[in-house]
């Protein structure tokens, strides 16, 4: 008998010890601190199932940025104006960038002592005639280095000038004699002023064509 209780109270002493040795082995329980992602939701659609993407995954849209200014068109070429040429300089001349604007031109010719003398006023009336372009033309000669004199020379090189050795603009215009003018306002609307032999009022005639 007092082996049997000496063999029980062993049997109950080793249970409360291997109890303990569990609980003390046993991982802590933590807090689970991870964002869980949404699983991503189905959308049924003419009878196939479409996958949408979780929200972090859906592509950004980038919107247009607004813009204020309208962009205007270039206005249309006058028939007139539908030319290309050579500037006095060498330079490639498109007359159709002129289009839309009040233009000037002084058809003069290199050896002209008219032209020569009337250079400076033309230069000068170039020059304070604001909203208005002068182009000029030189023509009636092969010589394109003669043009070139002319306008170091004469002091007009404030302005673009043509080199018509072939006479083509001076035909295009319906001009036929040096020292002309003619004048082409914003529309395309041509007219012409001979001045040689007479005496004009430039200042006076631009207020008038573009007035």
């Amino acid at each position: 008998m007092r082996h049997r209780l000496a063999l029980l109270t062993l049997t109950a002493v080793l249970a409360v010890a291997c109890g303990g040795d569990a609980e003390e082995g046993a991982a802590p329980a933590t807090e689970d601190t991870a964002t869980t992602t949404p699983a991503p939701t189905t959308e049924a659609a003419g009878g196939q199932t479409t996958v949408a993407p979780p929200a972090s995954e859906a592509p950004a849209t980038t919107a247009a940025p607004a813009t204020g200014a309208t962009a205007q068109a270039a206005p249309e070429t006058p028939e007139i104006l539908a030319f290309t040429a050579q500037g006095v300089d060498g330079e490639p001349f498109d007359a159709a960038r002129l289009a839309g604007d009040d233009v000037v031109f002084w058809f003069w010719a290199p050896w002209c002592t008219t032209c020569a003398a009337a250079a400076e006023d033309v230069a000068a009336v170039a020059a304070s005639s604001e909203g208005v372009t002068f182009v000029g033309v030189g023509g009636l000669s092969s010589d394109a280095d003669s043009m070139v004199g002319f306008v170091d020379d004469h002091g007009v090189d404030g302005f673009t000038h043509l080199a018509d050795t072939t006479g083509d603009i001076y035909t295009r215009f319906g001009v036929i004699q040096q020292h002309t003018f003619a004048f082409v306002d914003d529309t395309g609307a041509v007219e012409t002023v001979a001045a040689y032999g007479r005496d004009v009022d430039l200042p006076a005639l631009i207020d008038e064509m573009f007035g």
